[in-house]
């Protein structure tokens, strides 16, 4: 007896597996991005400091290292000067040492004569530079003279406001021999019903060192209590 055929065979439907659902990675990969971002950017943040850092350090380093400047004291030119100090008339005046002081003022400023005068001269050198300074009520200055300073106070003390170099023409023509003298006038101060005048001599014509010592003993001329 032979097997029966099943002519008519069932259909089989092959199975289908459901996809599986996506996975939205977008949150995660915003999220990685903004760490690597915040380290990077740290990261860089650190370095640039460390580098100020260093460079303040350095210069640190070299302020440190350099040498501090020393100050330059100016000597003090009048340190060594004797003083001369008049009690009648109230003033003082500094001189260098191989000056010579002549003390003919007088008494009482209305005995004033061209001879009373207080001198200061430097009789080791040819040139003889002095100072004269006299007590003269009536402002009688020097007849010839080759230049003229204005003088002020400036607390009590003297100030050479401007020099005039004057024409010396008319001197060579007067006295008939040419000019080889500094003379010297200035204009009169007045204090404590005193008034002072100054010449300044020197046996030589444009003797600018000497001019300059006597103009720096003028200078400290100065009024007392």
């Amino acid at each position: 007896m032979e097997p029966q055929v099943n002519n008519n065979p069932t259909l089989q439907t092959p199975s289908i597996t459901p996809p599986l659902p996506s996975k939205n990675n977008t949150p995660l990969i915003i999220i990685l991005s903004t760490l690597l971002l915040g380290f990077f950017g740290t990261t860089t943040y650190l370095a640039y400091q460390n580098n100020l850092v260093k460079q303040e350090l350095v210069s640190l380093q070299q302020e440190v290292n350099q040498p501090t400047p020393t100050k330059t004291l100016t000597p003090d030119p009048t340190a060594d000067w004797e003083t001369y100090t008049n009690n009648q008339y109230l003033f003082s005046i500094s001189y260098p040492p191989q000056y010579v002081v002549t003390d003919n003022l007088p008494q009482n400023p209305s005995e004033w004569k061209p001879n009373k005068t207080l001198n200061f001269t430097n009789d080791s050198i040819p040139e003889q530079p002095t100072l004269i300074v006299e007590v003269n009520p009536w402002g009688y200055g020097p007849i010839f003279y080759t230049q003229k300073y204005t003088l002020k106070l400036a607390s009590d003390k003297l100030e050479i406001v401007s020099k005039e170099d004057l024409d010396t023409k008319s001197i060579e023509e007067s006295t008939g021999e040419p000019v080889s003298t500094t003379y010297i006038g200035t204009t009169a101060i007045e204090q404590n019903n005193n008034r002072i005048m100054f010449q300044l001599m020197i046996a030589d014509l444009d003797n600018d060192k000497l001019e300059d010592e006597l103009d720096q003993i003028l200078s400290t001329f100065q009024f007392i209590e």
